[in-house]
């Protein structure tokens, strides 16, 4: 039961800090392409 309850909470740390690092990712991609015309983009 103390193995179970350890992985569910590394899971959920995992799970939580790879939403933080993708949140932030996305942002810095977002920031970066905003900088370039939308034409370039076409």
């Amino acid at each position: 039961m103390i193995t179970n309850e350890l992985d569910n909470v590394i899971c959920v740390g995992v799970f939580i800090i790879l939403n933080q690092v993708f949140s932030i990712l996305s942002e810095s991609i977002l920031k970066q392409y905003s900088y370039y015309p939308i034409i370039m983009v076409d």
